[in-house]
Parts: structure tokens; sequence; C-alpha cells
């Protein structure tokens, strides 16, 4: 089945979607599956909503179910619908990657057009992202309050819901690297808020007021590592304790920062310490080194002056 422009895919059959999707078309593209992906995974939270509504054993909570399954519903329209604007938003970009490019005017123009494509080509992963934050935490409370004998299908519905909050990512990084500085900062900025929703859902899902904007107080300049090397070598661990509990204090300027940042600045710290203690090893074994030359020295001009009075 070969991809009609305006097509609705949401409308197709699943085989006849993933056979447009694997074609050569551009579209459906990534980002259509991972909006699709999201709509599936919110569906197995509705389903586990479903199988509550009208079981006495979750009458108490029959209520806030039935709130969530409207919630979810709307969700869900709203990934399907994005699956077909991901689609359309795809399609000023293909042509500005074929508009011509001899002329310096036609290098402005293609520049001009190709940044608004990109914008374009943008927005809706990013509100793929969003939309998705706001599943998962719909999920958690399908999980929380919802059948137990379905609490399985909340948790593959959240890792479908993850899963498409990544790939949406994906499509703002590659296409913020081809805009200017000042448009991709804001979209790079977003993505970073976004993704602290990309964490692992084990025993928790994260609300959605961890979202944010705020950005971090260290850099790898502010770190100092010596005061941790020094307490290393000299084995003091209250030092060692008292430093690493601060370094992890300032680390956390929100509930929870991007995996990235922490990573980062463990690694930057981690590094730095190693070098600064072999530098000290090193000076440490060229001190002793001087100290016995000069011992040895001293001892044969001692030696040497027992001699002479003798």
């Amino acid at each position: 089945m070969e991809h009609q422009t305006n097509s609705c895919f949401t409308n197709y059959s699943c085989k006849d979607f993933i056979t447009v999707l694997s074609g050569k078309s551009p579209v459906p593209g990534g980002g259509g599956a991972a909006a699709l992906a999201g709509a599936i995974g919110i569906a197995l939270g509705n389903m586990v909503g479903s199988l509550t509504v009208g079981k006495k054993t979750y009458a108490a909570v029959e209520k806030d179910i039935i709130q969530c399954k409207k919630k979810a519903d709307d969700i869900t329209a709203r990934l399907l619908d994005l699956v077909e604007k991901d689609a359309e938003a795809f399609e000023p970009l293909s042509a500005a990657y074929g508009m011509p490019k001899s002329t310096p005017e036609e290098i402005e123009k293609k520049a001009e057009v190709m940044e608004a494509a990109l914008v374009g080509a943008c927005e809706v992963p990013l509100e793929i992202m969003r939309t998705c934050a706001e599943a998962i935490d719909l999920i958690e409370t399908f999980a929380e309050k919802g059948s137990k004998i379905a609490i399985s299908d909340a948790g593959v519905g959240a890792t479908l819901l993850k899963s498409a909050l990544q790939g949406a990512s994906l499509n703002i990084y590659i296409n913020t690297k081809s805009m200017a500085d000042k448009e991709a900062a804001s979209y790079q900025a977003a993505l970073s808020a976004l993704s602290y929703r990309i964490y692992g859902t084990d025993t928790k899902i994260f609300d959605s007021g961890i979202i944010c904007h705020q950005l971090p107080q260290e850099s790898p300049r502010s770190i100092d590592s010596a005061p941790l090397a020094d307490a290393i070598l000299n084995g003091d661990t209250t030092r060692i304790k008292d430093y690493c509990s601060a370094f992890f204090d300032s680390l956390f300027f929100v509930r929870m920062p991007p995996p990235n940042y922490i990573f980062g600045m463990f690694l930057f710290l981690i590094s730095n310490v190693q070098k600064d203690i072999a530098i000290t090893v090193h000076n440490r074994t060229v001190q002793k080194k001087l100290i016995t030359q000069t011992v040895c020295r001293l001892r044969n001009v001692s030696l040497q002056q027992k001699a002479a009075d003798s």
C-alpha cells in the first residue's frame, strides 16, 4: 500500500499501517510511530480502568476510575491526532530540503523556509512528549487504584509511553541540530525539561510537578575535587562522607534532575579525583626519593667526617 497525501493513517488496519511504515515513504515515520505507541500505552491503562468499573471490590474508587477513563479517552484521541499531525508537519520540511541553493538569494530563501519548517517539525514531537508525560501520571493512578489482576498491563502501558516519549525526543534532537542557535536553544530547553520523565518506572511513575525549566546551579568548572582527593589519601571517612553528601545535594536543584546531568557531573568528579590522587602520589613519591637521597648524602658526609676526625 503506497502512501497518499493527507491519508488518515489511524484509519489503517494494523497490518496496513506496518506495511506503509516499512515502505519508502518518509511518512509515517518515527514521530507517528511514537505517537501511536503512546496511544497504545494509555489504552492499556484505560483497559485496567474498564476491568475495575462495576466490581464490588473497587466500589470505593469507582468514581475516580471513571474520571481517569475519561481523561484516558481524551489523551488517546490527542495522540492519534498527533500521528496525522506529525506526517503533515514533515511535508513542508521535505519541500524545504528540496529547494535550490545555487545563488546567494536562493541560499538565503532556503535557510528562511528551512528554519520555519524545522520549528513546525519540532512542535509535534514536543506535544507528543507533553501528552505522554500526562499519560504516565494517569497510568500510575490506574495501577494504584485499578484491578490488581491487570497490574502488568498498566506496567506495559507505562513502558510504551516512556518509549514513545524517548522516541519523540530523538526527533526534536535531530531537528534542532539544523536550527539557528536561538531557536534550537528554546527547543533544547523544553526537551531537557520533559526528559525528566525518561526515568525508570519500576517503583514510581513520577508526577508532572517534576517538570522544570530551571538551569543547573553547578557546572563541571565549579567542582573542587581537591578536598575529596585529600580526604581519600588520608583515609578520613568523615570528610569523604561530608563532601559526597554536599556534592550530591548540590546536584538536586530540582526534585529530579536530568539523568545525563547527574551522570556527567559524577563522571567529571571521579575523573578529577583520580587525577588529583595520581598527582599527589607522584609528588609524594618524588619527595620521598628526595628525602631518601638527602638522608643518604648527610649520612655519607657524617661518615666521611668521622673518618677524617679519626
